[in-house]
C-alpha cells in the first residue's frame, strides 16, 4: 500500500517469518520510501519485498539500505549476522555458529578491523593461529572457517565489502561416527529404564533421528499396515513394523 505524508510517499505492508516452531511471527512493514514519485515509491516496495523474500535482510532492519561511508568492524557486522541467524537458522546451527564466532571474536586482529582490511592472507594467520592451541583439533578450526566463510559471504550479498577474500578449510578433518558393537548395545539395554529401553529399541531398529524424529514421535504418527509410515517434519518415510514390536501402545 502506497500513501502519502505531506509530499513523502511511504508504503506498508505484512510480512511473516517461520520460526522453527513451525508458527509464525507476523509484522507490519511501514517505510518512508524517500520520494514523492508514486511510481518509484512502488519500486522501493517491490525491492524490499525481493529483499526479503531472498533472505537478505530480517523484517526490522531499515530499507532502503544506508550506504555506510566507513564499513563495518567484524565485531560490530557480527552483530547482523547473529540477528539474521537467529531469524532464518535452525536453533543447533545458531548454537553452532555462536561457539564458533564467540572464539572468532577473541582474536583481535579480525574482530575490531573493518570488514574491508580482512584478506585471505589474515585468515590464514587465523588458521593457524587457531590450530596451535593444543586443545583445538581440525575439526574445530574448520567450524571457525565455515563460520568466517559465511560471514564474509553475507557482507557481500549486503554489500558491505565489494568481494569475499578466499579461505580454505584444513586437511586431515577426521569424522565423529562411532559405530556401536551388538556388545555394547546389549550392555546399555541391560541397564537402561524401561523408557530408555523403548527409546534406544526404537532408534537402533529403525534409524531415526534422535532430535527431530525419535523425541517428538507419537502413536498418531505412525500406522501399522504391514509397515510403519512416519510422518513426522521433516520426514515421511517408511520401516518395517517389526521394527515396533518391543514399544507397547498406552492402554
Amino acid at each position: 500500500m502506497i500513501y502519502k505524508r505531506g509530499k513523502i510517499c511511504w508504503y506498508r505492508f505484512k510480512w511473516s517469518v517461520k520460526r522453527e516452531d513451525g508458527t509464525r511471527k507476523h509484522f507490519l512493514i511501514q517505510r518512508s520510501a524517500k520520494t514523492g514519485n508514486s511510481r518509484k515509491a512502488g519500486e522501493v516496495e517491490e525491492e524490499h519485498r525481493r529483499a526479503l523474500r531472498l533472505g537478505l535482510i530480517h523484517p526490522s532492519d531499515s530499507w532502503p539500505k544506508v550506504s555506510l561511508a566507513v564499513p563495518p568492524t567484524f565485531r560490530a557486522f557480527s552483530e547482523r549476522f547473529t540477528k539474521h541467524n537467529s531469524a532464518h537458522t535452525k536453533a543447533g546451527t545458531v548454537r553452532f555458529y555462536e561457539e564458533c564466532l564467540a572464539r572468532i571474536l577473541r582474536y583481535s586482529a579480525i574482530a575490531d578491523v573493518p570488514l574491508t582490511e580482512i584478506s585471505s592472507e589474515l585468515l590464514t594467520r587465523y588458521t593457524q593461529y587457531r590450530l596451535s592451541i593444543a586443545e583445538n583439533s581440525v575439526v574445530t578450526v574448520n567450524g571457525d572457517v565455515r563460520t568466517l566463510r559465511r560471514i564474509m559471504n553475507l557482507a557481500h550479498e549486503w554489500g558491505a565489502i565489494p568481494f569475499v577474500p578466499k579461505v580454505h578449510e584444513l586437511p586431515g578433518e577426521k569424522g565423529r561416527e562411532q559405530i556401536i558393537s551388538h556388545k555394547e548395545e546389549a550392555v546399555y539395554l541391560y541397564h537402561a529404564g524401561e523408557t530408555l529401553f523403548q527409546l534406544a529399541i526404537l532408534a537402533v531398529d529403525t534409524g531415526l533421528r534422535p532430535n527431530s524424529e525419535l523425541f517428538p514421535l507419537e502413536w498418531t504418527n505412525i500406522t501399522l499396515q504391514g509397515t510403519c509410515a512416519l510422518r513426522t517434519a521433516p520426514s515421511r518415510r517408511s520401516m518395517p513394523a517389526r521394527a515396533l514390536a518391543p514399544a507397547r501402545a498406552p492402554a
